[in-house]
């Protein structure tokens, strides 16, 4: 695949000329470039490792895929040589050793790791040898970075190591996540620099953006719509998060506009282990959380994981509890064959009250209290639910090639009564509130994935290629019945409703949605310093809308999304990339409504990038880039037919991020980041163009830090702390009310002694009163004070 459209992608990339010239010249430096092929940076890392008796070749492609290595030999090296299989968690280069034993080939490792294969002239490798199987048992020794990951399928939808990925990529580990005492996933988003955090776990439905605009949430590759708004603390069965910056249509298809975040599920293991924790702490905090996995029969090719996450918990907010039930079964099926399986099934369950939020400082005299409820405690009630079920095979149809036909269905069911928080009257501590009862959504979605991954050589350039297809079909249905004659509440001083109110009128809806698509991308090495990546999707939309208030609308579209960059390896820790993609999103148009009762077009935003990556041999890795999206078909509000919407709108996002991890050495850890987000309203009818959008900081900052004693009186116990700065950002597009700046600081100590863990967690420990975003810009989330809790582990 060459990169002839350089020229036309340069003339799509803007206004900003610096940012353009960057990119076109970094581009057209790569384009010209002949030579070999290239390789991560991945010695650091353990793998769990599961290869299969097979020819050696193959058996050193599926260690390629796994980890990430980029490796390099003649094909008649491999010849004749077969492997018993390794099993067992080896970072890459000791796999390779292994894998080699007894074949009389050795390696040698060259710029940016490339690990080529030679046959020394001494040594003839013994034709048909086969090698022992090599089997590792579980043990507990520490990664030696486990904050840290050289590899991610964010970027390309294929394992591939980050520095190959032409945008900007960040991965945050179990290991983080746990030692964090992250509660939510926006706790786990404040470590990406350019992430909005989104509102509290105690709010309706949490949402999040990156660099300033939508981002969506994946589950190994899959894309599940809402159920991120079941529990945002359904972390239990987290094995990393995948950030991607910018869109990613071309890779993900429907809804990646300013990002997306792929989630990877646990994977079961061979060897019998896990662990049992309880979970205490202020607010009446109560839960259990447990993990257990290991091989199912004798032999292990079936293999178990089952965790859990249940929670009865209080909160700061009065009248406001959370019930969350979150469970996990996970079966993996490997008997050494061409074919491998794997099934996911997760049930997520809470039960809590839909939390309005109160007034934003500015908009009333005075500051509510932090446990201000101003719903109605004896009528509110929320609950939701979401089945998911995952499932694919890998079938190796070949050498370097292999074939992984994909399901998943899930549901996201809710249902409740709400009230709502509207306008603040003339006398500023005065709300008007409106209100709905017996409100129900149930939405269903299949989805079908095939994918063929493949690795081959034209010439002097290496390629690795994924070809495939997508069809989802969405349905989603409810209504509800208005409320009559929901009273104003005095913000200041709120009293509640001793009668239930009387219901008025019943609404409905339906929405139903087919996307079908077919993708390619190929990451091409074309020599040990030169990377190029591009990517295609078209994808058809077709569905049918019946709108709440009876409107019906049909639509049948095509979009075509792209994604092209490439990656320069100046040095073998030092990268330079450059990139350019776009995203669509057909959820928030056709959600609006039009005077006229005709479909709006998807959303669409594209992305300039350019910047450098960071793999110090030393432990320092980082990335800094420069960026530029703009969003466009953005739907506002129609001024000339008030309650509808016009498509008229246009935001620009663009500015620079920059985030650096560092083991500095075994014991200690550091992780920084900082972004600067210049964004503004470009187009739009309703008086606000040249405003930041709402809820965008112009700067965000993080730091987090973990020490670990391994010696004297003090070993084994470890010592965190964190910082997160958000600085004043708007609460609506009009610029009626800003948000507050505020830094809040975390703290953590853990002490581990043989197979027991005790932890305790300060979030918040200056008890910092801020708040975040209300999701319909008409008021604020106050965010949590500060919170002790601890959590007690016994492993096994």
């Amino acid at each position: 695949m060459k990169l002839n459209g350089n020229a036309a992608c340069c003339d799509r990339l803007g206004e900003n000329t610096t940012l353009r010239a960057a990119v076109c010249l970094l581009l057209a430096g790569l384009a010209a470039a002949p030579g070999q092929g290239r390789a991560e940076e991945t010695a650091a890392k353990a793998f769990n490792l599961s290869l299969p008796a097979s020819s050696l070749a193959a058996a050193l492609n599926r260690l390629a895929e796994t980890s990430g290595l980029h490796l390099v030999y003649d094909a008649s090296l491999a010849q004749g040589l077969s492997t018993a299989g390794l099993s067992g968690s080896y970072t890459a280069e000791q796999a390779l050793q292994k894998l080699l034993q007894g074949t009389g080939l050795s390696y040698r490792v060259g710029a940016n790791r490339t690990v080529t294969l030679e046959k020394p002239s001494t040594v003839a490798p013994p034709s048909g040898a086969s090698l022992e199987k090599v089997t590792v048992t579980a043990h507990s020794a520490e990664r030696e970075a486990p904050y840290q990951a050289a590899v991610s399928t964010a970027g390309s939808k294929i394992p591939v190591g980050i520095t190959r990925v032409p945008q900007s990529v960040q991965v945050v580990t179990e290991e983080a996540i746990k030692d964090q005492g992250a509660l939510t996933m926006g706790s786990i988003m404040k470590g990406v620099p350019s992430a909005n955090v989104g509102q509290s776990r105690y709010s309706r439905f949490p949402k999040f953006t990156i660099r300033g605009f939508k981002a969506i949430q994946q589950r190994n590759g899959f894309r599940t719509q809402f159920n991120s708004d079941v529990d945002y603390s359904a972390l239990t069965n987290v094995e990393s998060f995948e950030v991607l910056k910018g869109p990613g249509s071309a890779l993900y298809g429907n809804g990646s506009i300013g990002g997306l975040v792929n989630i990877v599920t646990k994977r079961p293991k061979k060897e019998f282990g896990g662990y049992v924790a309880g979970i205490g702490g202020e607010y009446d905090q109560k839960g259990v959380q447990f993990d257990v996995t290991g091989a199912v029969i004798a032999d292990g090719a079936l293999t178990a994981r089952i965790t859990g996450d249940l929670e009865r918990s209080g909160s700061f907010i009065k009248y406001q509890g959370l019930d969350r039930d979150n469970l996990a079964l996970a079966l993996s099926w490997d008997n050494g064959g061409p074919v491998r399986g794997f099934l996911n099934m997760e049930y997520q369950d809470r039960d809590t009250k839909p939390n309005p939020g109160v007034p934003a400082p500015g908009q009333i005299v005075g500051k509510t209290a932090r446990d201000t409820y101003l719903g109605e405690p004896g009528m509110d009630n929320l609950r939701a639910t979401s089945p998911v079920l995952q499932t694919w095979l890998d079938i190796d149809v070949a050498d370097n090639w292999t074939l992984s036909p994909r399901f998943q269905y899930m549901e996201f069911n809710v249902g409740g009564t709400q009230i709502f928080m509207n306008s603040v009257r003339a006398d500023r501590r005065t709300i008007n509130r409106s209100g709905r009862a017996d409100f129900r959504e149930n939405d269903f979605m299949y989805t079908g994935q095939l994918d063929l991954k493949g690795k081959f050589d034209t010439g002097f350039i290496s390629h690795q290629v994924l070809i495939g297809g997508e069809y989802e079909d969405a349905t989603s249905n409810g209504g509800w019945t208005a409320l009559n004659g929901v009273p104003a509440m005095d913000a200041l001083n709120p009293t509640y409703l001793s009668t239930q109110l009387t219901p008025g009128k019943a609404f409905v809806f339906r929405n139903d949605k087919r996307i079908g698509s077919f993708y390619f991308q190929d990451m091409m090495a074309i020599t040990d310093k030169f990377d190029l990546f591009g990517g295609v999707r078209q994808s058809n939309v077709a569905g049918s809308k019946l709108a709440a208030n009876g409107a019906a609308t049909q639509y049948d579209l095509d979009n075509k999304s792209f994604q092209v960059g490439g990656a320069y390896h100046v040095l073998e820790p030092v990268t330079l990339f450059a990139g350019y993609g776009t995203g669509f999103d057909v959820d928030a148009s056709f959600a609006a409504q039009a005077a006229r009762a005709t479909a709006f077009k998807p959303e669409k935003s594209d992305q300039v990038e350019a910047g450098v990556k960071l793999a110090l041999p030393f432990g320092l890795t980082s990335t800094a880039s420069f960026f530029d999206i703009t969003r466009s078909n953005v739907v506002t509000p129609d001024p000339a037919n008030p309650g509808f919407n016009a498509q008229v709108g246009e935001m620009r996002s663009r500015g620079a991020e920059i985030d650096l991890a560092y083991q500095i050495n075994k014991q200690w850890f550091v992780q920084a980041g900082y972004a600067l987000i210049d964004a503004k309203i470009t187009k739009s009818q309703n008086g606000d163009v040249g405003n930041r959008p709402w809820d965008v900081a112009p700067h965000q900052a993080n730091v987090w830090t973990r020490y670990k004693f391994d010696e004297g009186l003090l070993k084994d116990l470890s010592l965190g702390a964190g910082a997160n700065f958000v600085a004043k950002r708007p609460g609506d597009n009009a610029h009626t009310f800003d948000l507050p700046a505020y830094t809040t600081v975390d703290m953590s100590a853990s002490y581990q002694w043989k197979k027991v863990k005790a932890e305790l967690f300060a979030l918040n420990m200056l008890d910092k009163h801020y708040y975040t975003s209300n999701d319909q810009m008409t008021g604020a989330f106050t965010g949590a004070p500060r919170q002790i809790y601890g959590r007690l582990t016994l492993e096994f």
